[in-house]
């Protein structure tokens, strides 16, 4: 094996286009009931390449629905409720996702959330907080 091609990972990033809600300047992928990618860009130019996190999004289709009235779209995947005021900025006045079974709670965009560490608490040289 070539040592440059030693890290390379195959990847699949693009999504299937049913999975695919997309506006003027949005773009939500539903990646599992419980998973949703949401890009804005003023422009409506999205991000197509692999994450370090999403390596492969070409999912099977999910089953999900859909609504718009009076400029708030929303996705019901059956476990989220994403909620989004079209041709918005991503904001907490613009973008939420709700869970919908117990405990239900609900996120608004930039909302602060706390975390139980993950990678970061794993990398060479970290020490504390």
């Amino acid at each position: 094996m070539d040592k440059s091609e030693r890290f390379r990972w195959p990847v699949r990033p693009v999504a299937m286009r049913a999975n695919c809600v997309i506006g003027k300047n949005y773009r939500f992928t539903v990646l599992t009931d419980r998973m949703i990618r949401m890009e804005y860009d003023p422009e409506g130019v999205f991000e197509d390449r692999a994450s370090q996190m999403i390596f492969y999004r070409d999912l099977p289709v999910c089953a999900y629905s859909t609504s718009c009235e009076n400029g708030i779209l929303e996705i019901n995947t059956g476990a989220l409720l994403l909620t989004y005021r079209e041709g918005e900025r991503f904001t907490a006045d613009t973008l939420s996702v709700q869970l919908l079974s117990e405990p239900g709670s609900k996120w608004h965009c930039g909302e602060s959330f706390e975390t139980l560490g993950g990678t970061c608490q794993t990398l060479d040289g970290v020490d504390g907080d």
